[in-house]
């Protein structure tokens, strides 16, 4: 064999050689770093994210959202049963919650109230200026107040005034209402005055 061949092997084997140490410790061995370093935060990820009796991420936001939880199930207990009737309307004006005492002020259970069914509870002769009073707070985003008859399936009349507030996200954002219904003998205009 001829030994200029046998050194251009040898000269190919070691430039080869050379490319793939300069591949390695430039491109593929970052590379693989990379990912062992990717591997090892994604299993510290899924280990914050799996519970393990209290203290990873998943426990803490299990414990918030019970937290969370509970404590509407204590607002609507404690406001079921109110001296007022207590009501939650959405942004497009339909009611989404009233208490036991807003129904026996009104004399009608909640699937009757629902949505748009409060107003069926208001007597005929108020119902107009009323919704035409909610539907302009509604637009504006503003305080609601009426006062209005309510006419009881049993034909009995309550005189009551019924005040809304607007809630608002962080941005101003309009999310719902929240308001009080009372009999208008228990109010003594507290609820029309300027807070003097």
């Amino acid at each position: 064999m001829d030994i200029i061949l046998i050194a251009k092997y040898l000269g190919m084997a070691s430039a080869i050689v050379g490319a793939c140490s300069v591949l390695w410790l430039k491109v593929l061995k970052p590379f693989g770093l990379f990912f062992t370093g990717l591997y090892s935060q994604w299993n510290r990820m899924v280990a914050e994210l799996t519970p393990n009796g209290g203290s990873s991420m998943k426990d803490a936001l299990g414990r918030i959202e019970t937290r969370q939880l509970i404590e509407v199930q204590v607002r609507k207990a404690l406001n079921n049963d109110g001296l007022y009737g207590i009501w939650e309307a959405d942004t497009d004006g339909k009611c989404t919650y009233a208490n036991r005492t807003y129904q026996r002020i009104v004399g009608r259970n909640f699937e009757d109230l629902e949505g748009w069914g409060w107003v069926n509870a208001i007597h005929p002769d108020d119902r107009a200026t009323v919704v035409a009073s909610w539907k302009s707070a509604l637009e504006d985003k503003r305080e609601f107040g009426a006062r209005f008859r309510v006419m009881r399936p049993d034909s009995e009349l309550n005189n009551v005034v019924s005040v809304g507030h607007p809630l608002k996200d962080r941005n101003g954002t309009l999310k719902g209402f929240v308001g009080q219904l009372v009999i208008s003998d228990q109010t003594d205009d507290v609820f029309f005055s300027n807070g003097d």
